[in-house]
C-alpha cells in the first residue's frame, strides 16, 4: 500500500494504484475500516468507550526506511477489546491479564 511493491520479490514491479503515506495507510486500516463496517462509534481509534483493539510494535514505523523494512516489523503485544490476546515477550504472563494465546495459532 505504501510502496506498491512486493518486498519479497525484489523486483521493481509496482502493484496497481498510487502509493499512500504511512499516515494514510494507518487511517485506511483503522478509522476508514471501522467506518466502512459501520463501527466508527465503537472501533477504529483509541478513545474512551471504544473497543480498545490495538497493537504494540517492535519498532516505530515512522523512524525507519519503509522500503524493504516495514514488512519486518513484528507485533509484540495485541489487545482485543482490552484483553491481551498476544504477548510475544511474556510481559503480562504473571499479571491479571495474561495473553489468551501463548503460541501463535496454526490457522
Amino acid at each position: 500500500m505504501i510502496t506498491r511493491q512486493n518486498p519479497m520479490s525484489g523486483s521493481g514491479d509496482l502493484f496497481h494504484g498510487k502509493p499512500v503515506s504511512l499516515e494514510e495507510a494507518i487511517r485506511i486500516m483503522t478509522l476508514n475500516g471501522a467506518y466502512s463496517m459501520g463501527l466508527e462509534d465503537t472501533a477504529g481509534s483509541i478513545e474512551a468507550g471504544k473497543s480498545a483493539d490495538l497493537i504494540v510494535l517492535d519498532q516505530n514505523p515512522f523512524e525507519i526506511d519503509i522500503r524493504g523494512n516495514l514488512h519486518r516489523t513484528k507485533i509484540e503485544l495485541t489487545l482485543v477489546e482490552g484483553q491481551c490476546a498476544w504477548d510475544a515477550m511474556g510481559c503480562l504472563d504473571n499479571s491479571d491479564n495474561p495473553a489468551v494465546w501463548q503460541e501463535l495459532p496454526d490457522f
